[in-house]
């Protein structure tokens, strides 16, 4: 965020900066392969960022075994994340 308005902190945003923001963060969606339908709920939304994310963990060989429900979707997204960044740099799974 800092990068594209100079801004450190979201409290600070103007409103031409968050729009900034926000559209840098629709283009970061797009080229990840995420559809981020402004028709969905936030639930939904979770759960489809948790199916890409597995998708893309398969495609790099790591596998994931946990079970996710609503109340977890937070958290699945944090360590598939996780995942993410370490398989991509070659470290490991992190699952």
């Amino acid at each position: 965020m800092a990068r594209q308005t100079g801004v450190a902190s979201l409290r600070w945003l103007g409103s031409e900066d968050s729009n900034k923001v926000i559209e840098g963060l629709k283009a970061m969606c797009a080229r990840a392969g995420f559809d981020a339908d402004p028709a969905l709920s936030a639930p939904e939304l979770k759960a489809r960022l948790v199916r890409r994310q597995r998708l893309i963990l398969a495609g790099l060989g790591v596998e994931t075994s946990d079970v996710i429900v609503p109340e977890n979707l937070d958290q699945a997204i944090e360590r598939h994340g996780v995942s993410l960044r370490r398989a991509k740099a070659g470290t490991g799974d992190g699952e």
